[in-house]
């Protein structure tokens, strides 16, 4: 009966969507909010984060990995992002050959204001994923 139980979790779990984003820039703004995202929105998972300093390159900040600018499509097509989140006035800020890219994937890029709170930016970034036929 055991099996039984535990293989009917498993196959419930498998079904379980989340929505990969990648987030732009490791300053307070992006922190705070990959935070709150990772209390807050379980179906929504943050699969990297970007910033150009070579010292945080590879390293974690709430247990996700920082890259460079330079991956950001690479990253966007492995892990099929949904989303690539920005925030306003946060570095790294994305060149004009960057968001052609972006707007020529299937990935969707989300602008968000840095003095609105985390929960307002979670709303956006939700109608950003309804709107992208999610």
């Amino acid at each position: 009966m055991n099996r039984i139980c535990q293989w009917a979790k498993n196959i419930f779990q498998r079904q379980t969507i989340t929505y990969p984003i990648i987030l732009i820039g490791i300053d307070y703004p992006s922190f705070s909010l990959a935070k709150y995202l990772q209390e807050e929105a379980k179906d929504i998972r943050i699969v990297a984060l970007i910033d150009e300093e070579p010292w945080t390159n590879k390293t974690k900040v709430h247990g996700i990995t920082v890259y460079y600018p330079s991956d950001l499509m690479t990253l966007a097509d492995k892990y099929r992002a949904q989303l690539i989140v920005a925030i306003d006035g946060q570095q790294p800020e994305l060149n004009p050959e960057l968001i052609a890219d972006i707007s020529a994937s299937n990935t969707r890029l989300v602008q968000l204001h840095h003095h609105t709170s985390n929960a307002e930016q979670l709303k956006t970034l939700y109608q950003a994923l309804e709107a992208n036929g999610q």
